[in-house]
C-alpha cells in the first residue's frame, strides 16, 4: 500500500487546487488534489500526502470521511484500478497510520456517515456479484449488509445526515436508476424507481447531493446534459439542467441548495431548487459542502485561494502551516514528510508580497482572471464498455488530476 518517499510525486507535483470539502462534527477537512488538509487542535491547518493509502501510479483524489469521534475512513475508488481488498482504510490516529478495512472481494465505491455509524456501498462488476450497503456498528472494524441485494446494480453515492441517509443504485446494463433512502442511521432502506432524464444518452453519474425528510436532491449526467433531480414522497421533477457538467452539489441548513457548474460557476436556489441564480460573488469552484454554512474549493490560480465559506476564504495555500505531527517512523511521517519541502516552495508561490511579517517567503503570484469557461475535468470520457462506464459511474465528484 504505502509508496517510499521517491514515489510519491504523483499529487505533490499537482496544480494547487481543492476538490473536494467534508464537514462532520469533528470540523472541516479540504480534499485537495496534492494532498488532504485539515486544522489540528491549535487551529493551524496541516496537510497529509495521499500516497499513504494509494498505489504506485494513482493519480485522482481518494476519498475521505471522518466519524464524529475523530475515526477516518477512506475509499480508492476502481477508476483507480485498485483491488477489491484495497478498496477501503481505516484510521484513528487522525491519519498518522491506516488500516486496512475492506472486506474480501468487496469492491467499494463509496462512504459517508450517518451520525456516528459509518456506511459504504460496494460496486462489482463479477460474475455473480451481489452489491449492497453495508454498515458498521464498531467504527469500521466490522461490517454488517443490509441485505438489499442488488446483484450486478452498483451503488454509486451514499450521503449521511443525522440518522437519515441516502444511495443511488443504478443498473449499468439497463441505465435504470433507484434512490434508496433509510431513517434508521442505514439499518433498514426503502427503494424508489427514478425516472432519469436521460433521452437516449448514457447515463455518466447519478449523485445524492442533499435531503432530508420529505425530499431529497440528485446530480444526474448524461454525455450531452446534467441535471438537478428533486425527489419527494409525490414524485419527481427536473428542477435544473445545464449543456455541460454540474460537478458537485450541497444544501445549506438554512434551505438553500448550492451546485457548481463545469464551468466553475457557481449557481444557488432559495426555493427548493424550483429556480436558480448565479452566484456571481463566489469564487469558481470544484466542490462544496454545507453545514449551516455554504464551503467552496478552489483553483488556487485564479481565486488565490483553496477554501471558501459564504464566499469568503478562509485557507490559501500558503497558510498550510505543515505536515501532520506524527511519530517518526509512522506511514504518514515516512511517506509525506519527505516531500513537504518541494511541496512548501509550491505553496508560498500564492504567498502576497507583504507577507514577509509572517516569516513566509513572499511569492509572485497573484489570482487571474478567468480563463474562458470550459469543463472542470476536460472532455468526458467515450463509453468503452462496462468497465468505462463504472469508472464514470463510480466518480461521486467529477475530478481532476
Amino acid at each position: 500500500m504505502l509508496l517510499l518517499a521517491s514515489l510519491a510525486r504523483a499529487h505533490v507535483g499537482a496544480t494547487i487546487t481543492g476538490v473536494d470539502v467534508e464537514l462532520g462534527a469533528q470540523g472541516v477537512m479540504l480534499e485537495a488534489n496534492f494532498g488532504l488538509v485539515l486544522p489540528d487542535t491549535d487551529g493551524d491547518w496541516r496537510w497529509t500526502c495521499h500516497e499513504t493509502v494509494t498505489a504506485e501510479g494513482v493519480i485522482l483524489t481518494p476519498r475521505y470521511a471522518r466519524g464524529p469521534d475523530g475515526t477516518l475512513l477512506v475509499t480508492i475508488t476502481a477508476m483507480q484500478g485498485v483491488e477489491a481488498e484495497h478498496s477501503l482504510y481505516r484510521s484513528q490516529d487522525g491519519g498518522c497510520s491506516w488500516a486496512n478495512a475492506g472486506l474480501a472481494d468487496t469492491l467499494v465505491s463509496t462512504l459517508d456517515w450517518s451520525g456516528d455509524l459509518p456506511l459504504i456501498g460496494t460496486a462489482s462488476l463479477e460474475d455473480g456479484a451481489d452489491n449492497d450497503v453495508l454498515r458498521s456498528l464498531d467504527g469500521g472494524l466490522s461490517w454488517a449488509p443490509a441485505d438489499l441485494h442488488l446483484g450486478g446494480r452498483l451503488v454509486l453515492s451514499i450521503l449521511g445526515q443525522g440518522q437519515l441517509a441516502w444511495a443511488t443504485v443504478a443498473d449499468p446494463d439497463t441505465q435504470q436508476g433507484w434512490l434508496y433512502s433509510s431513517t434508521d442511521g442505514g439499518e433498514t432502506w426503502t427503494p424508489t424507481d427514478l425516472t432519469l432524464p436521460l433521452d437516449g444518452q448514457a447515463l455518466q453519474r447519478l449523485i445524492v447531493v442533499a435531503g432530508d425528510v420529505d425530499q431529497s436532491w440528485l446530480l444526474v449526467s448524461t454525455y450531452g446534459q446534467d441535471h438537478v433531480l428533486r425527489v419527494t414522497a409525490t414524485g419527481q421533477d427536473v428542477v435544473y439542467t445545464v449543456e455541460g457538467d454540474l460537478i458537485d452539489g450541497a444544501r445549506t441548513e438554512s434551505g438553500q441548495i448550492w451546485v457548481v457548474e463545469g464551468s466553475r460557476a457557481v449557481h444557488t436556489s432559495d426555493d427548493d431548487g424550483l429556480s436558480f441564480e448565479e452566484s456571481t460573488a463566489s469564487p469558481r469552484s470544484i466542490g462544496v459542502g454545507a453545514d449551516q454554512d455554504a464551503w467552496l474549493t478552489g483553483y488556487a490560480d485564479f481565486t488565490g485561494g483553496l477554501l471558501f465559506r459564504n464566499d469568503e476564504r478562509v485557507l490559501s495555500p500558503y497558510e498550510i502551516a505543515g505536515p501532520l505531527a506524527c511519530p517518526a517512523d509512522s506511514p504518514a511521517a515516512l511517506a509525506c514528510e519527505p516531500l513537504w519541502e518541494e511541496l512548501n516552495s509550491r505553496l508560498q508561490i500564492f504567498a502576497p508580497a507583504d507577507s514577509a511579517d509572517t516569516g513566509r517567503t513572499p511569492g509572485p503570484h497573484s489570482p487571474q482572471a478567468d480563463p474562458e469557461p470550459r469543463s472542470a475535468c476536460g472532455p468526458a470520457l467515450a463509453p468503452s464498455g462496462l468497465a468505462a462506464l463504472l469508472a464514470v459511474l463510480l466518480t461521486r465528484r467529477r475530478r481532476c488530476p
